[in-house]
This record gives structure tokens, sequence and C-alpha cells, in this order.
């Protein structure tokens, strides 16, 4: 699966941001996605990318899915925690 170097430049960017990204300036909003990161692998969707980042309170994950040219981004907080659940935002 080819790996879309806007989509992948775009994602770090998100990811590197110490503000929530609904209160950057830039006006790019994420809307959440319909699904669950479960269900869009069920379905068929590739991790064609994925960051791991460990902080002294727990590990934070993030993923990157595709499939027929549409992408999402998954965020994992704390899966350590039984409670985790996976927040995901579509890119296009």
């Amino acid at each position: 699966m080819k790996r879309s170097g806007a989509m992948m430049a775009m994602a770090a960017t998100l990811l590197a941001a110490a503000v929530p990204v609904a209160a950057q300036d830039n006006g790019v909003l994420w809307t959440a996605a319909p699904k669950s990161m479960s269900e869009y692998i069920t379905e068929g969707w590739q991790i064609s990318s994925h960051t791991y980042q460990q902080y002294s309170n727990g590990n934070d994950y993030n993923f990157i899915l595709q499939k027929d040219n549409k992408a999402v981004i998954c965020f994992v907080w704390l899966p350590e925690r039984k409670d985790m659940v996976a927040h995901c935002r579509l890119l296009n």
C-alpha cells in the first residue's frame, strides 16, 4: 500500500501538537470516525504507520489505517488501563 507523504506529515504534525487540534489556528477540525479501530481492521483496513510514545504514567500508540485511498488516524492512550478505547479521526 502506497504511503502519502502529505498524509504522514499531517499526522506527524497532529501527533506533535501540544494543544488540542481544534484549538490550533489553522482551522483544521478532525471529524470523529464513525467506527471503532477494531471495526476498521475487521473490514480490511491496513495499518500503514504507527508511533509509540512512552511517558512516566503510561504509553501512547497512534495508528494510521488506510483502505481505498482513505485514511483514518487512531489514538490509543494509556493502553494499560482496562477501560482503554481507541479514538479515531478521519483524515480524508
